[in-house]
């Protein structure tokens, strides 16, 4: 989302002490901080009204700054990196991106592409064990991979590794209700792990352009008063006209 100059220009040219070689820095200082108080709103918010508190997505957010000779200020979140893919549907609304399991069970054809996982209540998936998961089922998506679980591999780990893992899809045959189970050790029944579902369709919950639009309003004549402030001060010191 681009935070450009145009609007500010005006309010500059009602000041006459304003050289006109100053109004490029005056400009690109103003858009600067107005930039990066749109981040903080953003990551405020993020979790406010989200309720995302991990740091690798409230900080997900960038700002390319403006400059002299490029007065547009830029806040952003970069599209290829993963936190994107994570926040996508809470920005445009819609179904969300597949996770990396999800893909697997897709391509292997245990997952319809219009389902998704989602954790059972009150169970927290670690990243451990999605992979070992990926390993039990034998289920992969990317060319090469090796990670599945061979016979010699589920001797060697009996040990181990506590729980088994199996997939009921939702096509199958069967009293469970779809999803991958764990049977522990010492439990005599299955544990619903992940529950498949239908995929969702998200509502857009997080508007970032109401964001900057709001921060401008509320901010663009103190940071640019600011900036003008600055400039005659020290115009005055070196003793420009």
């Amino acid at each position: 989302m681009l935070i450009d100059s145009e609007p500010l220009i005006e309010m500059i040219e009602a000041v006459e002490s304003i050289r006109e070689r100053d109004v490029p820095y005056i400009l690109a200082t103003t858009l600067n901080n107005l930039a990066f108080d749109a981040k903080d709103e953003a990551e405020k918010r993020l979790k406010e009204d989200l309720n995302i508190h991990k740091k690798a997505l409230t900080r997900a957010f960038r700002v390319n700054k403006a400059a002299k000779r490029s007065l547009e200020a830029r806040l952003f979140i970069d599209d290829w990196k993963w936190q994107s893919k994570v926040l996508k549907h809470h920005f445009y609304g819609g179904d969300r991106v597949r996770k990396g399991l999800e893909k697997a069970l897709v391509y292997m054809g245990l997952l319809e592409k219009g389902e998704i996982l989602t954790p059972s209540p009150n169970v927290k998936v670690s990243r451990g064990a999605y992979g070992r998961i990926m390993s039990q089922l034998k289920v992969h998506y990317k060319s090469g991979y090796d990670g599945n679980e061979t016979e010699r591999s589920r001797k060697r780990n009996k040990g181990r590794v506590k729980e088994r893992y199996f997939i009921i899809t939702s096509f199958a045959n069967s009293h469970l209700s779809p999803g991958i189970y764990a049977r522990m050790p010492g439990v005599n029944y299955p544990i619903a792990i992940l529950r498949i579902a239908t995929k969702p369709t998200y509502r857009k919950r997080f508007d970032l352009k109401k964001i900057i639009i709001d921060v401008y309003d509320k901010r663009a004549n103190k940071h640019l008063g600011e900036a003008i402030d600055r400039v005659l001060t020290l115009n005055a010191q070196r003793g420009w006209r």
